[in-house]
């Protein structure tokens, strides 16, 4: 859905979105949209979730918060740490999601 904004600009209002990965490079410019876009953010760290201990998942975020849209931006990104840890790498990257 599209409003007028500030300076002429066209918001988009979204509505609930949850990303993950907000520390790292692509959730962190997700955050610096907001102004552009207006949402509903659900910000999850790796505070909120440690996708590998699997204490609390996905689903469950999704059941709490009711996101309308998730944008999964959390990744294993260190190259030179996923080669001698692997199977966190992996699960990171692969499973968790």
């Amino acid at each position: 859905m599209a409003d007028s904004g500030r300076n002429g600009r066209a918001l988009i209002v979204l509505g609930r979105v949850l990303v993950t990965g907000i520390t790292g490079q692509v959730g962190s410019a997700i955050v610096g949209l907001r102004e552009q876009y207006q949402f509903d953010f659900i910000p999850i760290g790796r505070s909120d979730w440690d996708m590998v201990a699997g204490e609390i998942k996905l689903f469950d975020l999704v059941e709490v918060n009711r996101p309308d849209i998730i944008i999964n931006a959390a990744a294993y990104t260190n190259v030179d740490m996923a080669e001698s840890d692997r199977e966190r790498a992996y699960a990171v990257n692969a499973r968790a999601v």
